[in-house]
């Protein structure tokens, strides 16, 4: 696997954290703890740019399930689109009014970046995380403003392989999304050997 994987958050959700951290066999030097009360935005470029030897970084947060053989569609998508940025939370796409009808394969061009779970580039990442805004406290803004100004393709699917748990953002009281009805637990029947990618204004 080329996927360096980091994890994210605060200790109050600390099962969820060891609970992925398990599953994806990550090391302790990859969780990064919000102990010191810094906020999203500084826990988040720790994760980002911690140095690794591997292609791509994964950072997920800490309020996250992961669907039935996770890694094996993730290592799809970085050899299907490796230059693109990958939200694998699937915010544009949260109810069925947001989507009129489903995409020929699971990927889908989105506008919008979820920082509940995302894949880039190593060399990318070290280049976003450069440009963030520190005065813009969230980190999935700072990449997508960065993805905007850079011309660089953010991709999501559908189904969604990553769900967002219910709960109250510890990071941002005034955020709590909740998750997405196109979550798959077991999306072993979707398309993903597919190279279509289809852009959202097409789905609605």
């Amino acid at each position: 696997m080329d996927i360096d994987i980091r994890i994210m958050g605060v200790s109050e959700r600390i099962g969820c954290i060891q609970k992925n951290q398990k599953l994806l066999n990550v090391p302790d030097e990859n969780v990064f703890i919000d102990t010191d009360f810094e906020g999203c935005q500084a826990v988040s470029r720790k994760a980002w740019l911690k140095p690794t030897k591997k292609s791509h970084i994964m950072v997920l947060q800490d309020d996250v399930e992961l669907c039935k053989d996770f890694l094996k569609y993730c290592n799809v998508m970085i050899k299907k689109f490796p230059k693109d940025i990958i939200s694998l939370f699937p915010f544009q796409f949260r109810t069925y009014k947001d989507l009129a009808k489903y995409p020929p394969s699971p990927y889908v061009e989105t506008m919008i970046v979820s920082g509940a779970a995302l894949i880039m580039d190593a060399k990318m990442a070290k280049k976003c995380v450069s440009k963030w805004d520190l005065d813009l406290k969230s980190d999935d803004a700072n990449i997508q403003f960065w993805a905007r100004d850079n011309k660089v393709r953010i991709i999501t699917t559908i189904p969604s392989i990553v769900q967002h748990l219910e709960g109250e953002s510890f990071f941002n009281a005034n955020r709590n999304h909740g998750g997405t009805v196109f979550y798959d637990p077991d999306p072993c029947k979707s398309k993903w050997g597919s190279d279509i990618v289809t852009h959202w204004e097409k789905l609605k």
